[in-house]
């Protein structure tokens, strides 16, 4: 029977354990909640109730709260008390589950202790119509496996699918280890636009987030894996995760987590296949909305052999380090300690990302990109919004379909407004360029708006999705040759490859602070583009500027045009060296060029113009500083 029959009926949940179909009928209207549903083993039918009260992870912010658990294991024992399936305490290694469940709240396994070491095999088939009342990926409250307190837990050959807000399929925390091996999950999740409870309210508010911050440019209703707590590893090899909108991998509420990802698929469903809506962009039936993965908290990550699809960004960095890698030889797997706890052979593939934006930085980052690992995006392969940032680009392929590998603009969730308990929902911008209408920020930026509406994210190094304020002093000049680095600067290195696209800095307007901008082409490098100080405005799909939409429209966030202009306060210094080449297409805007072992060349190899103060000077070896512009020559 489909769900509204069962609703129509007041009966509940269809429920297979260990193969056992499980049905129950029961009135929807407890004063206490809602019936759940029920598990039937053998001939006895047990209704599908709390098991176990307390807190499942170490995010104690909910309170406690009461759970529905198959199987409850402590210290290597499933402890039946707290277990709908467990007929008695006893030692448990090993589950082979074929496991069906409709209704709220529920989860598969929770584990917790150093002395359990767990492996899970099977399927488990989890959903639910719920509207988020009963569910929470922070205290692991409807997840399917929660592993905490140093717990080891693998996933061998398991199928994962649920439905339903936040019902993810693994939750790691505190010291524990999940390895999900020749696996596949699919998390559907639900529409927060739509199907959400009366009252809900968009924002960062960890307590209650059932949706990520709007102001991320993405909706949806699950992340199919949370990393939480202190130093929890998560290992992905040979297998696959699906998400409906929001998010695949997460960390969050957490401190220095450790990710591996190893020859495994990650992908956000477009909406045709029950995705979230990516809006009406000529590219958009290919994507979905949410992240491949956010790195918060110190977080490391590692892609090796990785493909990563259908995301508006593969990464959101807001205080953390990527890198994308390929897969040869023997790959040794780390935990959050780093210490070596399994080797692998890999697949010898290159990750490979296609994503809307290929990263973005909310915070910040160090992503390293490199060894074959391709990036084909639609617009910039990165777009910063805020955070000290560095990239580290080396034998890698990206292609931007439209010719930007590095976007800066001012941090427009910012601009949207708010505060970290409530987002504004409608995003504005005046009419025409930022220096036509009065949007040029006074040195420094304002100091309410560096911070950002709200202040800094609540919680320490986990912001519930929420993104960083910019931070830090104001940059500016310093004595020396080149702009001082301020604290919240990007820095962008390119080695050993031909590189199409444009960097482009166009922070510093609307009342935010300009950030500094530093590109180093060195050994085995050429780019090919331009790299200048612009002005930026939101365009629409047709290209037309987007001076207004509203939360429902979320997708269009991120989406700018730039113009070449020189706000007075974002600088932008260009190095050249070892080798490395500049062909450049186009005019730029400086403030610093210094060449060393390397050309700057226009197209086809021809000459280039450059003024400093407006004055024709000759390229030659040497540093150079001011109102430089840099143009091919006519």
């Amino acid at each position: 029977m489909n769900l509204n029959e069962q609703k129509t009926r007041q009966c509940f949940a269809l429920l297979v354990i260990m193969g056992i179909l499980a049905a129950c009928s029961a009135s929807t209207d407890n004063e206490a909640g809602p019936l759940i549903g029920a598990v039937r083993d053998g001939n006895a039918t047990v209704e599908l109730r709390s098991t176990w009260t307390g807190q499942a992870t170490s995010f104690e912010r909910r309170g406690d709260e009461d759970y529905r658990v198959g199987y409850f294991v402590r210290d290597g024992n499933v402890v039946a008390e707290n277990s709908l399936l467990a007929e008695e305490d006893a030692p448990l290694s090993f589950l082979d589950l074929d496991m069906e469940a409709e209704g709220l709240a529920y989860s598969a396994v929770i584990a917790h202790g150093a002395d359990t070491i767990l492996t899970l095999t099977g399927s488990i088939d989890s959903t639910d119509g719920g509207d988020g009342t009963m569910v929470s990926d922070f205290s692991g409250l409807g997840a399917m496996v929660v592993a905490s307190n140093g717990a080891r837990v693998t996933l061998s050959s398991l199928e994962i699918r649920t439905e339903g807000f936040v019902r993810s399929a693994v939750i790691t925390d505190e010291h524990a280890n999940v390895v999900v091996r020749d696996s596949s999950i699919t998390t559907m999740g639900a529409n927060p636009l739509t199907d959400v409870y009366d009252g809900y309210v968009n924002s960062a508010n960890m307590n209650t987030m059932i949706s990520p911050p709007w102001v991320l440019g993405i909706q949806g209703g699950i992340r199919a894996a949370n990393m939480l707590g202190e130093r929890s590893t998560l290992t992905l090899v040979n297998s696959s995760v699906a998400s409906g909108g929001w998010a695949l991998l997460s960390t969050d509420a957490c401190v220095e987590p450790h990710l591996n990802v190893v020859d495994s698929v990650l992908r956000i469903l477009p909406e045709s296949e029950g995705g979230m809506d990516s809006g009406d962009f000529q590219f958009s039936d290919r994507y979905g909305s949410g992240y491949g993965t956010y790195a918060i908290g110190g977080a490391t990550q590692n892609f090796i052999g990785a493909s990563i699809s259908g995301t508006t960004y593969a990464t959101i960095f807001t205080g953390g380090e990527a890198t994308y890698s390929s897969s040869s030889g023997e790959i040794e797997l780390r935990d959050a300690n780093g210490e070596v706890f399994d080797t692998v052979q890999g697949a010898g593939r290159p990750t490979v990302i296609d994503s809307v934006f290929g990263f973005m930085s909310h915070g910040g980052a160090t992503a390293n990109i490199i060894d074959g690992t391709q990036v084909n995006s639609e617009g910039a392969t990165f777009l910063y919004k805020s955070g000290a940032v560095t990239i580290n680009i080396d034998s890698a392929e990206l292609n931007p379909a439209n010719g930007v590998i590095l976007q800066m603009i001012d941090n427009d969730d910012r601009i949207v407004g708010g505060s970290i308990q409530a987002f504004n929902t409608e995003f504005n911008e005046a009419a025409g360029w930022p220096s036509e209408n009065g949007n040029v920020s006074p040195p420094g930026g304002s100091p309410e708006m560096a911070m950002g509406p709200g202040g800094p994210p609540p919680g320490g190094p986990g912001g519930g999705d929420a993104p960083e304020g910019m931070g830090g002093p104001p940059p500016g000049g310093g004595p020396g040759p080149m702009p001082a680095r301020a604290p919240n600067g990007v820095n962008v290195s390119l080695t050993n490859g031909s590189y199409s696209g444009d960097l482009f800095n166009g922070t510093g307007y609307y009342g935010l602070a300009a950030v500094p901008l530093e590109v180093t082409i060195g050994d085995g490098a050429n780019l090919t583009g331009a790299i200048s100080l612009t002005e930026t405005r939101h365009i629409d799909e047709t290209g037309a500027q987007n001076t207004h939409f509203t939360i429902n429209e979320y997708y269009y966030l991120g989406h700018v045009e730039n113009r070449n202009f020189r706000n007075g306060n974002s600088t932008l210094a260009v190095n050249i060296d070892n080798g490395g080449v500049w062909t450049v297409t186009a005019e730029s805007y400086l403030d610093a060029l210094t060449v060393g072992d390397g050309q700057v060349l226009g197209p086809d190899g021809q000459l280039v113009t450059m003024t400093v103060g407006g004055e024709p000077v000759q390229i030659a070896p040497g540093t150079y500083e001011g109102q430089i512009v840099v143009s091919p020559a006519n």
